[in-house]
């Protein structure tokens, strides 16, 4: 069946019914994500193909290909890929609506009078790293770009896992974006390091919107984190509540200038039950350990962010 439709790619010239633009219905839910919203894909008499689809990201991800078809079997060739998938085309009566039916999934499709509005009204896809930049800020809450804003540069590394595999998915980093690689660098740049240029930018972009002041004053917490060590003895043993104690004890006993008079406190925010809870701290292994790194790790360990403020560091759960 794949070198029957491998034959027929390559056509000059195609005479069908298939040809034309074709949409999704509006339960579309036969994709390889349960999140995609559909597709628009017009088949040409030339034997290529258009697709807009958003692969389950929210972006307008456009592709091209080539197409065959004889009889009720219908095969798609995508230039990532070496063997054309294949179909069986089903039509309605009315050659208005077909079913396309392979060995992965199946869909349903009507012939394109309107474009597929839910697919257009997405952003498209960047090809800039100004472009990137502006979207990803664009979709952020005023929260979350304080989040971003108040990083250490050191702590965006933090970010690569999750929000960066989201970029170099949805951007197409891994799937030939050549454009924007080459603006995050080269186009032979790595697509992780492409993702972290982007994160980079949008860091930087953040804080150029905040007040100099308040940059200055999160500077100097991010500097307290890192000049406080805690006695690893001291925080063995102790729930959450404890260690808020201990943990503002040796803030206050680094230097109270550094700490402005008393007025830098460290704060737990997990909900009343999470005040009683002995967080498991055996991968403390050395004697003391600074309070920056030790909230990086419990942040991470239990599922909470570390917020920074003026006067004010605070571990709180995430939602």
């Amino acid at each position: 069946m794949c070198i029957a439709a491998a034959c027929l790619l390559g056509c000059s010239r195609i005479d069908h019914p298939i040809v034309g633009k074709w949409k999704t219905t509006d339960d579309f839910s036969g994709s390889y994500s349960l999140d995609e919203i559909g597709w628009e894909i017009d088949f040409l008499p030339n034997g290529t193909f258009e697709l807009l689809s958003d692969d389950g990201f929210r972006i307008q991800t456009r592709r091209t290909g080539g197409f065959g078809i004889e009889g009720e079997i219908l095969g798609i060739e995508h230039p990532s890929s070496d063997h054309p998938t294949v179909y069986e085309v089903v039509f309605d009566e009315s050659g208005n609506s077909l079913n396309l039916n392979g060995e992965e999934f199946s869909m349903n499709l009507v012939r394109a009078s309107e474009p597929h509005k839910e697919l257009h009204a997405l952003p498209r896809i960047p090809e800039s790293l100004e472009e990137a930049t502006d979207l990803l800020i664009s979709e952020m809450s005023e929260e979350d770009k304080l989040f971003v804003a108040t990083r250490k540069e050191d702590d965006l590394i933090q970010f690569h896992t999750g929000w960066g595999m989201g970029i170099r998915n949805r951007f197409g980093l891994w799937s030939g974006n050549n454009k924007l690689l080459a603006s995050c660098g080269s186009r032979w740049m790595h697509p992780d390091s492409a993702s972290s240029v982007i994160i980079h930018s949008v860091w930087e972009q953040l804080r150029s919107e905040q007040d100099d002041s308040f940059l200055s004053k999160i500077e100097k917490i991010h500097a307290l984190s890192d000049e406080v060590e805690l006695e690893v003895s001291a925080l063995l043993g102790q729930n959450f509540e404890e260690l808020t104690r201990v943990i503002n004890r040796s803030i206050h006993d680094l230097n109270p200038e550094k700490a402005e008079e008393g007025d830098v406190r460290f704060e737990i925010d997990m909900g009343e039950e999470a005040k009683g809870i002995q967080p498991d701290l055996d991968f403390l292994t050395e004697e003391s350990i600074s309070l920056s790194q030790f909230l990086n790790v419990v942040s991470f360990r239990y599922f909470a962010r570390v917020d920074y403020e003026p006067n004010r560091i605070v571990l709180v759960a995430r939602e």
